[in-house]
């Protein structure tokens, strides 16, 4: 598997902007009822926090890091992948990354970049996973995708 450096945005308390949006959205999955306004505040904080307590490998900061971002994005994969965003090529940014990291834990597919950037090379790596689980093979991440993907590690 080549990694590329992660650039994952950390989160706190003043971060402001469409990060902490989609935060503040996937935070209210699990029962918090935060305004969705793009900021970082008390509120947002205590959400953090409490999904930080939740999933009990994770330490509880009320920042928002790589590995609480990864939380967040397996936690809504399990409990509901109609919920992850659609992916086709020309998307970028963690989830996608995060679908790379997925895709590159299956034997056959090591040599996937982990890039955040959905080009051919990952097109192709979700089209043969639609094909393998009997799927439509149009290389768009959609729920039934995100419902088939390996777990990190997955042989």
């Amino acid at each position: 598997m080549t990694v590329t450096a992660i650039n994952n945005p950390v989160l706190k308390i003043g971060s402001t902007g469409a990060l902490v949006k989609e935060l503040q959205q996937l935070l209210n999955m699990f029962d918090h009822n935060l305004r969705v306004d793009g900021i970082f505040g008390k509120a947002t904080e205590l959400a953090v926090k409490d999904f930080q307590t939740q999933a009990c490998y994770l330490g509880v900061k009320g920042i928002v890091e790589h590995e609480t971002w990864k939380g967040l994005y397996m936690s809504v994969l399990q409990a509901a992948p109609h919920a992850m965003p659609i992916l086709r090529r020309g998307s970028t940014g963690e989830a996608v990354q995060w679908l790379q990291m997925r895709l590159s834990g299956r034997a056959i597919l090591r040599d996937l970049a982990v890039d955040g950037d959905f080009g051919p090379a990952t097109e192709a790596f979700v089209k043969a996973l639609q094909k393998s689980n009997h799927l439509v093979v149009d290389g768009i991440v959609g729920s039934k995708t995100w419902s088939v993907l390996p777990e990190m590690g997955e042989e």
